[in-house]
């Protein structure tokens, strides 16, 4: 009950956050700067019943070296995992408390750490910004979590068509500049940095005279000022820093292509202009982009639409892509992505939903759930899935060209039950509730911590292999297989294995009876993982979803009843009809077109030299063959055909 009312006031946060935003709008804003040089903004709100916090400071990737990139994004992510007054999980939990979330990262221009609450707890959530700002435990186990997250972050970034293609377009125009480069930073550079490094960033930037801290909502100003100056006041600035000159972009001007294997072609154009600070050699970029796929060329998928870039030196021009196309649906597979986490769709406050709405700019706030959780999982029947982070982003999802063909749909199959299917119900239930858990930890507006789960119970080969071993890892890699099966990255994706478990299972557990029916689907899950694995022992992207276990459960059910029919929903553009196949037919071409899908991804990534596609379509082959393969060895005494 505690769980549903804090979602209940999370959502109801999110919404007044949202409705308030053009009643803040026109309220003044007032400014105090307090006697260590800090900024305080305070903008009273009393139409909405609730207050967004958003303290930023000036550092970010565009004051960062090639050694160092990507250091202030680590070290805020980091600094939210732990404060010397509270873990983790306390601090996730005191914000839920009253009612909201809690969150920081590293942009271009500045770096961040906000929150949202109910406005009577104002000074609980400024209490709470202020203990990650001033006194960040930086533990060094949930260091190691925190860089395991954003170098899979960087990964699915580089294997997304449009942000690696956009990357490539700012390398070639602002070369060594660090406009070059994406907050993220490198992937050698992330894995070097260490606990001192993080430490001497962290004195370095957090310096009164560069901080700005902003409120707004139902709160008062002077009570505002107050309470910043209890906090904040006993800061103390170390002087004015030094920075070097930033090298001066030359582009070549020249038309590079870069060939790998996809499905989509992207085509960008970039150019440099008059920037905010041409004294200090920033230059301005604007990127224009067109997405298109060859086999459509009168229809734009919507392959990174909508990506910006915006920052003090970038200026107003942006980099938008091709518009979505209607009427076009994306088919089932097995195992799908979950769609990564957004990587730097506009500044912080920008991506984050209704936090200080209005307040350093002008226009208006997102209101949104958890990407991970909503936005991503819109295609198919769900299956296992390799998540990729939302790099809570767009800019890394694997969108794929939607399949213009027809979608089919089991309803039921002709098998009568002679007992009650417990462990079939058990394992759906189960994997119902984990889900529930997984959109709570979303509804509650924490996407770093709804991805966290899915990265650190997710399995991961490299993980399992001792490809990437990470010190002090929790849990065990071999027990991510267990753990795995039962995450999902969408509603889709949990519902279309659980309707697949749920016509098939039923009649195969009547067959083998309770408890060789539950080792049958434990066993087929560990089989899918380790084909997976063996195909691509290196990667680190995370595999999660019930679909291995469920294709093992599929190879027994094709053995035992060959000839049951199937009902099935076959919708083909506006028509839709109900027909009735044989099991052979349906879970044969099923598994037919996971055999082709597997053969060409491979021989794609082969010939790309990295992965490719975010379905693990091997894994749904162990389990397919292992199931069968469980049949004979696992089989009761008498079993019937049909």
């Amino acid at each position: 009950m505690t769980r549903v009312v804090l979602m209940l006031g999370s959502a109801l946060t999110a919404c007044a956050l949202a409705l308030g935003v053009s009643h803040a709008e026109d309220q003044p804003v007032a400014r105090r700067v307090l006697a260590n040089g800090l900024t305080v903004l305070v903008r009273e709100n009393p139409a909405v019943g609730v207050v967004a916090v958003s303290l930023q400071v000036r550092a970010g990737s565009r004051f960062e070296t090639e050694s160092k990139a990507g250091i202030t994004n680590f070290l805020h992510r980091a600094m939210v995992r732990g404060t010397a007054r509270r873990t983790a999980i306390q601090l996730a939990t005191s914000a839920e408390d009253i009612g909201g979330s809690i969150d920081a990262n590293g942009e271009v221009e500045a770096a961040e750490i906000r929150g949202q609450a109910l406005a009577r707890h104002w000074e609980t959530l400024l209490d709470l910004v202020a203990d990650v700002a001033l006194q960040p435990a930086l533990r060094p186990d949930e260091i190691e979590k925190e860089r395991r997250l954003i170098l899979g972050q960087i990964k699915a970034r580089a294997d997304a068509p449009f942000s690696f293609s956009f990357d490539a377009v700012l390398r070639e125009l602002y070369g060594t500049n660090p406009y070059g480069r994406n907050q993220f930073g490198l992937k050698d550079s992330i894995e070097r940095l260490t606990r001192d490094d993080l430490l001497a960033h962290y004195r370095a930037i957090y310096q009164p005279d560069q901080m700005v801290l902003a409120v707004s909502g139902q709160v008062e100003r002077k009570a505002v000022f107050k309470a910043a100056e209890r906090l904040f006041g006993r800061m103390t600035r170390s002087g004015p820093g030094t920075q070097a000159a930033l090298p001066v972009s030359e582009p070549p001007g020249e038309r590079k292509v870069i060939t790998r294997p996809a499905q989509q072609a992207q085509i960008l154009v970039g150019y440099l202009g008059p920037g905010l600070a041409d004294r200090a050699g920033i230059l301005d970029v604007g990127v224009h982009a067109v997405s298109y796929r060859a086999d459509v060329p009168d229809c734009l998928p919507r392959d990174g639409a909508g990506q910006r870039r915006r920052g003090g030196g970038r200026g107003a021009a942006g980099a938008r892509a091709g518009a979505r196309c209607s009427g076009q649906r994306r088919r089932a597979g097995a195992r799908k992505s979950v769609p990564p986490r957004s990587a730097g769709n506009g500044s912080a406050h920008q991506r984050a939903p209704g936090v200080v709405p209005g307040l350093l700019r002008d226009g208006r706030s997102r209101l949104g759930f958890s990407r991970p959780l909503l936005a991503g999982d819109r295609r198919g029947d769900g299956g296992r899935r390799r998540a990729r982070r939302r790099a809570v982003f767009d800019a890394a999802d694997d969108r794929r060209a939607p399949a213009d063909g027809a979608l089919m749909i089991p309803l039921k199959d002709d098998v009568p039950s002679s007992a009650v299917p417990y462990v079939t119900i058990g394992l759906i239930g189960l994997n119902v509730l984990v889900y529930l858990y997984q959109a709570s930890i979303g509804l509650g507006g924490d996407v770093r911590a709804a991805e966290s789960v899915v990265f650190e119970f997710g399995a991961t080969p490299c993980r399992i292999t001792g490809a990437c071993a990470v010190p002090g890892d929790f849990p065990s890699p071999l027990a991510t297989i267990f753990t795995s099966m039962f995450l999902h990255g969408g509603l889709l994706h949990v519902g279309g294995n659980m309707l697949y478990l749920w016509i098939f299972g039923d009649n195969v557990e009547d067959t083998f009876g309770h408890w060789r029916y539950l080792a049958l689907y434990l066993l087929a899950g560990i089989a899918a993982a380790a084909t997976q694995i063996a195909v691509n022992p290196r990667s680190s992207i995370p595999m999660i979803g019930a679909s291995g276990a469920v294709s093992g459960v599929l190879g027994a059910y094709i053995l035992l009843f060959p000839f049951a029919g199937v009902q099935m929903l076959v919708v083909f553009g506006f028509f839709a009809r109900i027909v009735r196949w044989p099991a052979l037919v349906v879970l044969g071409f099923w598994i037919i077109i996971q055999a082709l899908s597997g053969i060409l991804t491979f021989s794609a990534a082969a010939w790309g030299g990295g992965e490719a596609g975010g379905t693990a379509w091997f894994a749904h082959i162990g389990g397919f063959l292992a199931g069968m393969a469980l049949l004979f060895l696992m089989r009761p005494r008498r079993v019937a055909r049909l």
